[in-house]
């Protein structure tokens, strides 16, 4: 196992060395590798390995030697069927997202694994049955009990998880549903039991029939059972697993934009909910669609909140329209219930299950874009030639657009909307001096230009030409 964790971590540094010492770094991973595979390769995959010449060539030798497997050292202190040695070895992935289960040494498993043709033991979360023995203790009874020959009488278990989106919880997953209540019935019949602190519950002793699942908790709505049975089919079975996802109610607000006179409702809008306190809740938002503008913000966290378009999201004109949904929303930042002063504006407070109702909201008028041109120049004074040029609103992280490149001369041409206030952005790198040279510049659409941005010297180190922003960036 530490002979493969110094291939992986050998490949990784040779994918990122100087070319000079890209090629040495290159022969160890041959050599960790044939030495961790070599008899698991056939004579193609030997070959490939052993002419692998770039760094390209790596990241699929990587790629094809993840599909082999990991092997994993297993003590085994039960077996449910078959014949098997004290010790044996199992493959799974290795992570990053190819099924692989990160086992932890000295923790016991349940484990599922399928043999191969060649006779190898493998066992993929896609394909396998994984878990801690600890979490898995009625697949265990199931399994003792079918080994002993001794009928289960049939019984319901499985996982609740809590998937109400709450404030400030981008990163926590979605975390168990514990003391959640939960009611079986069978026709007259019902029986509760409660969720534990990992989320998991369980109904027993009962009979081959079809049964129904309730919450016991109005302020909790079941969204979806993993079997998708609704009723629960006992009739032919001994046991149902459901995997239960629920959230917790929540608020919401409900309205209608119209268009400005004589104009015409863009085919979707975003409607913005803005917390009063910034960090309180996280943004939510719905659509309004054409022809009705109708929308709902749901699954609000009670608080207080502004009801806006283009708050949180940068207006965009024909030149520029929303780069991920490539829509055109040519409004100035706006409050319900039509102010652009957020002191003006109308305050909600929304609490558990309401749904606040608003008058028809008449959204501004369309803003015009305006031809604003520039050139941009390097520290020395001339042309920044190749450079992309980024226009953004201030405080927003996101783009309204990357123009460019410039032309030889360092020309580029914007397109602001009018009214508006932009910054301006600029980066270059120059490889024969090794320099990143940045630059920005505070605008507003009323700008007659020429305008120039100069561009400074940083100390930033680029990796590759992908180094600005995602971008395809050219080279001077």
């Amino acid at each position: 196992m530490r002979e493969l964790q110094e291939a992986e971590s050998a490949a990784e540094q040779a994918e990122d060395a100087a070319p000079e010492e890209f090629s040495a770094r290159l022969e160890e991973v041959k050599r960790a590798y044939l030495n961790q595979y070599g008899s698991r390769l056939d004579e193609a995959q030997r070959a490939w390995l052993l002419n692998v010449k770039s760094e390209r060539e790596l990241s699929e030798l990587v790629f094809m030697i993840a599909l082999l497997g990991r092997p994993v050292e297993f003590e085994v202190v039960e077996r449910v069927i078959g014949d098997l040695p004290r010790s044996l070895e199992v493959f799974t992935g290795r992570g990053g997202g190819d099924c692989g289960f990160d086992f932890s040494e000295g923790e016991t498993y349940l484990v599922e694994a399928q043999r191969r043709p060649n006779g190898e033991l493998h066992a993929w979360l896609c394909s396998s049955r994984v878990a801690a023995v600890k979490s898995a203790t009625e697949e265990l009874r199931t399994l003792r009990a079918w080994k002993r020959g001794e009928p289960l009488a049939p019984r319901i278990y499985g996982y609740a998880s809590d998937w109400t989106r709450r404030r400030n919880d981008q990163s926590r997953g979605y975390p168990p549903a514990a003391g959640l209540a939960l009611t079986l019935s069978q026709k007259e019949a019902a029986v509760q039991t409660k969720t534990d602190e990992t989320g998991r519950f369980q109904f027993e002793d009962l009979e081959h029939a079809e049964y129904s699942l309730r919450l016991g908790d109005p302020r909790w709505s079941l969204i979806r059972v993993s079997d998708g049975q609704r009723p629960i089919d006992l009739t032919s079975t001994g046991c149902a697993v459901l995997s239960l996802l629920i959230r917790e109610e929540q608020g919401a607000i409900a309205g209608r934009v119209v268009p400005y006179a004589g104009e015409e409702l863009p085919d979707h809008l975003w409607i913005e909910a803005v917390a009063k306190n910034p960090g309180d809740a996280e943004p939510s938002d719905a659509t309004a669609k054409a022809p009705d503008g109708a929308f709902e913000i749901d699954e609000m966290e009670p608080g207080d909140y502004f009801v806006a378009i283009n708050v949180g999201n940068s207006p965009t004109g024909p030149h520029y329209p929303n780069a991920e949904y490539g829509r055109v929303w040519p409004y100035g930042p706006t409050y319900y219930p039509g102010v652009t002063d957020r002191e003006k504006a109308a305050l909600f407070h929304v609490e558990r299950g309401q749904t606040i109702r608003l008058e028809d909201w008449t959204l501004p008028a369309r803003l015009s874009e305006r031809r604003i041109t520039g050139a941009a120049r390097l520290p020395n004074g001339s042309p920044a030639a190749d450079v992309r040029i980024t226009l953004r609103r201030p405080g927003l992280k996101e783009v309204v657009e990357r123009s460019g490149p410039t032309s030889g001369d360092g020309q580029f041409v914007v397109w602001p909307l009018e009214t508006l206030e932009y910054v301006l952005e600029a980066a270059s790198y120059d490889p024969d001096a090794q320099v990143v040279y940045r630059g920005s510049l505070e605008i507003s659409a009323e700008e007659e230009g020429p305008i120039i941005l100069r561009l400074e010297a940083t100390d930033e180190k680029p990796t590759d030409d992908r180094y600005f922003s995602g971008h395809d960036w050219r080279k001077r």
